[in-house]
């Protein structure tokens, strides 16, 4: 019986972790805001980037923004560029969802995800 429980025990710790996908985002503006931004991996190979986009200050609006993946020595292996979420003008401390779906190759290959300017 105990012997059992250490089996079980080995084995329920040698199981690997939550991947530990790393998302930063430099948008180069003090007017906007990244939180909470992650990658979702769905059973059914979709891929996602889903977060909060929010604006802090009166400013130009963000219309684009450039989404790069990075491999685990930090080269470029997909860069794609995608619309923002609109903003009401002159509205300020006002939040939408980011939404970007992804390559599913790329995303399952990729360790760090770059959000920035095109």
């Amino acid at each position: 019986m105990m012997a059992m429980i250490s089996v079980a025990l080995a084995l329920a710790l040698s199981q690997p972790g939550p991947r530990a996908d790393a998302v930063i985002g430099e948008i180069g503006s003090r007017a906007f805001v990244l939180k909470s931004v992650r990658v979702d991996l769905h059973p059914d190979n979709r891929s996602e980037l889903r977060g909060w986009m929010c604006r802090r200050s009166a400013g130009a609006s963000l219309r684009r923004l450039a989404v790069v993946a990075e491999d685990a020595s930090g080269a470029p292996i997909w860069k794609g560029v995608v619309a923002t979420p609109s903003f009401a003008p002159g509205l300020m401390h006002e939040c939408r969802v980011l939404k970007i779906d992804l390559p599913s190759e790329i995303a399952r290959k990729a360790m760090r995800w770059r959000l920035e300017r095109p």
